[in-house]
C-alpha cells in the first residue's frame, strides 16, 4: 500500500531562535492535498520534525546534521545522530498511520 510523506523541516533558525519560513512548505502542502484527495495515508514528518527542532533549539538541532565542507552545520541533511532521532519519529508516524483503529 502506498504511503505519502511530507518532507522533514530544514533546521534554519532566526537570530532569536525561531524556525525560519521553509522553502519546502509548498511541497508539504501539495502532499497533504494529494493525500486528502486520494485517501492515501500520509506521514506528517514536516510537523513532527518542526516540533523536534523547536524543542531542541538551534544548537542542539545542529547536532542532527553533518558539517558542510566549510565547517558550518548542514541544516538540511542528517548525521547518524539525526538519522536515529528522525527515524524514531518516522517509526511513531508509521504506527500512528498504519495501526488498525
Amino acid at each position: 500500500q502506498p504511503i505519502l510523506t511530507t518532507s522533514i523541516v530544514r533546521r534554519n533558525f532566526t537570530p532569536v531562535g525561531h524556525l525560519k519560513p521553509d522553502c519546502l512548505v509548498p511541497f508539504v502542502e501539495q502532499v497533504r492535498t494529494l493525500a486528502a484527495e486520494t485517501g492515501v495515508p500520509r506521514l506528517e514528518l514536516y510537523q513532527v520534525t518542526r516540533r523536534q527542532a523547536e524543542s531542541l533549539g538551534p544548537a542542539a538541532s545542529d547536532q542532527l546534521g553533518p558539517l558542510n565542507t566549510d565547517g558550518k552545520p548542514d541544516r538540511t541533511h542528517l548525521s547518524p545522530k539525526g538519522q536515529a532521532a528522525v527515524g524514531a519519529l518516522v517509526s511513531q508516524e508509521l504506527i500512528r498511520v498504519c495501526s488498525p483503529s
